[in-house]
């Protein structure tokens, strides 16, 4: 996921919602909140379904990047199957709130 691609998913997750009662900085922390529940997702789904040997170098990934300001870019870029179920989690809350 490039950096143009997280900055589009951000757009899309704001679309979704009506922000007459938030400021910027209440917009941003509601974003942020829902972005980590979406990323919450789908590190759980991504660890279930691969190794224990896979599950463990993603782990020691996550721990030793997680700080960084490129964070999710280099893991999508590390973890292609990760980028994935990401993306798939995106698209499905997207959805569900569009109903």
């Amino acid at each position: 996921m490039t950096n143009l691609t997280a900055t589009k998913n951000t757009s899309d997750l704001s679309s979704l919602f009506i922000f007459d009662n938030f400021e910027g900085e209440e917009q941003q922390a509601f974003l942020e909140e829902v972005g980590t529940l979406i990323f919450q997702s789908a590190l759980m789904q991504h660890l279930s379904v691969v190794s224990d040997i896979e599950a463990e170098r993603f782990e020691r990934f996550v721990e030793s990047h997680i700080d960084t300001e490129t964070f999710v870019d280099v893991l999508c870029l590390e973890f292609p199957q990760f980028e994935k179920v990401l993306t798939s989690e995106m698209r499905a809350f997207n959805s569900e709130m569009k109903l």
